[in-house]
Order: C-alpha cells, then structure tokens, then sequence
C-alpha cells in the first residue's frame, strides 16, 4: 500500500474488519503478496481510495498464477470478508509451505 497510509485509515479498516489481529492478519496477506510478485499492491490509486475499495467492495489484488497453491491459499484467507475466518497467525506458521 502506500507509504503515507494515513491512520484514518486504518482507523476505518479496525472499525469495519474487528480487532487489530484481524487487520494485521490482513496485512499479512498483501506484504505477502507483495514480496511473491514484487509489486505494490493498489499503485493506481491514493490510499484512501484503497481503504475504500478494501471496506467496500473487499477488494484484494489478483492472485498470481505462478504462485504456489498453499501460498495463495494463505493470502486468500488472510483476505477474507469475514474476520472471524482469517487464520491467527499461529496457524499460519505451521503451514509447510
């Protein structure tokens, strides 16, 4: 995301997403991305339009098809609309990826 994510945002994405854990699990997900493809994830947009997109629409970037199965399960669901799914981070250490 973008480097000057303003804490409004954040702010936003707790109020709507739950405890931090949740949102840090999110997070999670999309440095994991990032560091698979390479890329900054929502580079088109400011970031508050992310937040927006992200609470919104629950938008997530698209999955790379080189990825590895198991990884892109973990980003999928670390990026889940339901909070209460997303993995706590003790699960997703003993996933053998």
């Amino acid at each position: 995301m973008n480097q000057n994510w303003p804490r409004k945002c954040t702010d936003a994405l707790v109020h709507v997403f739950g405890p931090i854990h949740n949102v840090d699990v999110y997070s999670f997900g999309i440095i994991l991305w990032e560091l698979i493809t390479g890329m900054l994830t929502f580079q088109n947009i400011i970031a508050v339009q992310a937040a927006f997109a992200v609470v919104q629409r629950n938008a997530c970037p698209i999955l790379p098809n080189d990825c590895l199965p198991i990884l892109c399960e973990i980003m999928t669901r670390c990026w889940d609309a339901n909070p209460d799914v997303r993995p706590p981070f003790t699960e997703i250490v003993e996933i053998d990826a």
